[in-house]
């Protein structure tokens, strides 16, 4: 095996592992980045389709009020953003338009309208919809449980948002509402979740309206990233797995990998992971963690499988007076999110031709998925909500992405309990990704935000070589 040495060794090129690895080459770390796919970026990157669609691997949004456009300020990079200024959401076949904030509470109004307009040809009295009894319990209880991020309170101890919902209604289109919120925001279920988890983590994300896309793709400030770390002085390696974290004494050393079919050994004062924490134990030996941090492990990572869809047409098939928005489907059978993308960005796309983004959810987050029968009842959805799909659409590409997907929608629950820190238990050996964020922050934000701490923590603790 030949050996090279770096400062920092990053397995995983995804938004937390390129951050850190920027903010580290930056800060004088010779730093070495590893990706074993074909290309950067992991779930935040690009894949064109049918040789012209521009299709965004995982996650399409970056939140103004997170971490990303911090690292992108503080590392100066030459990244055009285009904001999402609306929502709009369908409830039984109407659709409602709604900017800023306030929206939860709107739509709790739209639905308490829609069931006393329907008077007496409402199922039950148990239909009804409280909005204002729903919304002011709905704002106590967050503020009591991001004041008190440590204490269970009685009234929600081992109550599920399902449970917490139907002290209030039986109406299912309020049950669906907040399961939507469930998958958005914490990636769990409502009838699996705590409401004491969507509490803290709604209560976190408050501010977190304001979102925006890149019009020609993820990877461009992907690629910004990569740049950071070659300007001063670090690599970038595609096609390069890591086979083993080598670890001597407790502490991490280094990392072989994998290059144009051949082993090699590349040695290292710190090595940060971007995968899931299963697959950092596997490489650095279960052996070397505590039985604390691999019960911590078991019992807190969830990861959440769900369904994407690449569809492309000739024509709008949904928010057709091109509103620059994302639109929920409330009381779908699988389907929540479509994001029309080419409306807020049309370079994504060839001239003229539309590019939308489904995500299907399949009705549990901790039991594999029977991908045929979820993707069947995907396809129902799209066909019923979009009957112009069969004449004007064409299918580009269907991703289940199960459990033991490498690239689930995320790693884990992202709340205020299913999360690891980014420290392990062997010394020098660090995890960056939404595993492992700060709590309550999501997505792309919170993956920068561990890349951030990360990399402040290497830089107190290891001094550069150079």
């Amino acid at each position: 095996m030949t050996n090279g040495k770096y400062d920092v060794v990053v397995m995983g090129s995804g938004m937390g592992g390129l951050c850190a690895g920027a903010l580290l080459a930056k800060a004088g770390y010779k730093t070495l980045v590893l990706e074993k796919r074909g290309q950067i970026g992991g779930r935040f990157s690009t894949e064109v389709l049918d040789g012209a669609y521009r299709f965004p691997t995982g996650a399409v949004y970056l939140h103004m009020s997170g971490y990303v456009p911090e690292i992108i300020k503080e590392l100066g990079l030459k990244v055009e953003l285009r904001e999402v200024p609306e929502y709009v959401c369908r409830i039984e076949g109407k659709e409602y338009e709604l900017t800023g904030r306030g929206r939860f509470r709107k739509l709790l109004d739209i639905m308490e309208k829609n069931h006393s307009e329907r008077g007496d040809r409402a199922a039950s009295f148990a239909m009804k919809v409280p909005a204002e009894k729903i919304m002011n319990d709905f704002r106590d209880e967050v503020m009591y449980t991001v004041n008190h991020p440590g204490k269970k309170k009685a009234s929600l101890y081992n109550t599920t948002v399902r449970d917490w919902m139907l002290r209030y209604t039986d109406n299912p289109f309020v049950h669906d509402l907040f399961d939507t919120y469930c998958t958005g925001f914490a990636m769990a279920r409502a009838h699996e979740l705590q409401a004491s988890e969507l509490f803290f983590v709604m209560g976190r994300t408050a501010g977190m309206t304001d979102v925006w896309m890149v019009p020609h793709g993820n990877i461009t400030v992907m690629q910004e990233l990569e740049k950071v770390v070659k300007t001063y002085g670090g690599d970038v390696w595609i096609n390069t797995p890591a086979k083993k974290v080598v670890v001597k004494n407790g502490v991490a050393t280094g990392v072989i990998i994998e290059k144009d079919g051949k082993e090699m050994e590349i040695s290292s004062k710190a090595v940060i992971s971007n995968g899931p924490p299963r697959h950092t134990v596997n490489l650095a030996g279960e052996e070397n963690y505590t039985g604390e941090y691999l019960r911590a492990m078991r019992t807190k990572m969830r990861p959440h499988p769900c369904i994407f869809f690449a569809i492309a047409a000739d024509k709008p098939l949904c928010l057709e007076k091109g509103q620059k928005a994302g639109l929920n489907l409330i009381g779908s059978r699988r389907i929540q999110a479509v994001l029309p993308v080419t409306n807020v960005c049309p370079e994504l796309a060839p001239p003229g031709q539309q590019l939308i983004y489904i995500i299907g959810e399949p009705r549990s987050t901790i039991e594999p998925m029977d991908e045929e029968y979820e993707i069947e009842q995907c396809m129902l959805d799209i066909k019923e909500h979009f009957p112009d799909f069969e004449k004007h659409g064409k299918m580009l590409k269907i991703d289940p992405r199960n459990l033991d997907h490498d690239l689930p929608e995320s790693h884990g629950w992202e709340t205020k309990s299913y999360f690891l820190p980014v420290t392990t238990p062997v010394r020098n050996l660090y995890s960056v990704g939404e595993a492992v964020t700060e709590p309550g922050i999501i997505g792309t934000s919170g993956c920068a935000g561990s890349a951030m701490k990360v990399a402040g923590i290497i830089q107190r603790t290891l001094k550069p070589s150079r």
